[in-house]
C-alpha cells in the first residue's frame, strides 16, 4: 500500500503528510469534470455552470458521505473530540451518503440557477462513473474498503486487516472495473438512445446501486449495524434506491412526454394560423417523446 504519497516540510508547522487517497480523489474529479465539459455538456448550458454544479456535487457529496459514515459507525467517534468526526485524511465515507448528499446539492443548485435538474444530472452521470472508478484506486492504495479472506491467486494482503498476513479480495479493484463497465453502458448506449431528460441519471443510480450490491458479497463488513436477512446496510440501501429510482424514472418519463406532446400540438395550431412564421418555444433537442403515453393524440 502507498497511503502517504509524500511529505511536505512546512516552516513553523512541520511535516505535513499528503495522502494518496486524497490526491487520487482530486484526479478523479478533474477527469470527470473535463469529460463532462467536453462530451456531455448540452449546448444550452454554459461551461461555468457545469463547473459550479460539479463543485456543489463534490462538497455536498463529501458532507453526506462523512455524515452517514459517522452515524453508522457512531461507536468510533465522540462529540468530546469533534476533530475526529471531520478528519477525512484516513478515509471513512459512505457511498450512499455521498449519493444522497450529491443529489441534495444538485437540487439546490438547479433551483438557484433555474436550470433543469434532470438535464444537469444526465450531463454528469457517465463522467461520475469515471471519477468513482479512479477513486476506488485511491481506496486500494490507502488500504481501506478491502474484501473478505480469499484463496484466489489475486488475493492481496492489506496491512490494517485482521488477522495480519491474510490474503483478501481486492474489492476496490472489482468495483473500479465494474464502474468503468457502467460508464461504457451509460455513455455508449443509454445517452445515445434516451427518450427523456433524467433517463441517463436514473440508469446511473440503478446500475451503480447494482454494482455496490454485487461488490458487498466480497467486501469485508465495516458497519456497526449487523446484516439483515443476510444483506448489509449498503445492499439494502442499493435495493431501495433501485426501486425508488425506477418509480421516479417512470414518473418523469410520463410527465415530460405529456408536456412535449402538448407543446407540439400548440405549435402545430400556431403554424396553421401563420404558416410563414416559424413558431418558437421548442427546440429539436426537446422533442424526446415517449410514444406509449396514455391520452397522447
Amino acid at each position: 500500500m502507498h497511503r502517504i504519497l509524500f511529505t511536505l516540510q512546512l516552516p513553523y508547522i512541520g511535516p505535513l503528510d499528503i495522502y494518496t487517497y486524497g490526491v487520487v480523489m482530486v484526479i478523479g474529479f478533474v477527469i470527470a469534470l473535463t469529460w463532462a465539459l467536453k462530451y456531455s455538456k448540452p449546448k444550452d448550458i454554459k461551461p461555468e455552470e457545469v463547473m459550479d454544479f460539479s463543485i456543489y456535487l463534490l462538497i455536498s457529496g463529501i458532507i453526506g458521505a462523512r455524515l452517514i459514515h459517522v452515524i453508522i459507525n457512531y461507536h468510533e467517534y465522540s462529540l468530546s473530540d469533534p476533530l475526529t468526526i471531520i478528519n477525512l485524511r484516513k478515509g471513512g465515507l459512505a457511498w450512499y451518503g455521498a449519493l444522497i448528499g450529491a443529489i441534495a446539492g444538485g437540487f439546490i443548485y438547479s433551483k438557484v440557477s433555474k436550470i433543469s435538474f434532470w438535464k444537469l444530472a444526465d450531463m454528469v452521470s457517465a463522467p461520475s462513473m469515471v471519477g468513482l472508478a479512479i477513486g476506488r484506486i485511491g481506496c486500494f492504495l490507502n488500504g481501506c474498503c478491502y474484501g473478505k479472506p480469499t484463496d484466489l491467486p489475486w488475493g492481496v494482503e492489506f496491512p490494517d486487516a485482521y488477522p495480519p498476513g491474510t490474503q483478501r479480495h481486492p474489492t476496490q479493484i472489482y468495483e473500479s472495473l465494474l464502474d468503468l463497465t457502467v460508464f461504457y453502458i451509460l455513455h455508449k448506449v443509454i445517452d445515445k438512445k434516451k427518450k427523456f431528460y433524467g433517463e441517463t441519471f436514473c440508469y446511473f443510480i440503478a446500475l451503480y446501486s447494482l454494482v455496490r450490491f454485487i461488490v458487498e458479497f466480497f467486501r469485508e463488513t465495516f458497519s456497526s449495524i449487523p446484516p439483515v436477512m443476510g444483506m448489509t446496510v449498503a445492499q439494502l440501501t442499493g435495493i431501495g434506491l433501485i426501486i425508488i429510482i425506477t418509480i421516479i424514472g417512470i414518473k418523469i418519463s410520463t410527465l415530460q412526454s405529456c408536456k412535449v406532446t402538448s407543446n407540439e400540438k400548440n405549435i402545430s395550431a400556431s403554424l396553421k394560423k401563420n404558416p410563414v412564421k416559424e413558431s418558437p418555444g421548442i427546440e429539436d433537442e426537446d422533442i424526446m417523446i415517449c410514444k406509449n403515453v396514455k391520452g397522447e393524440g
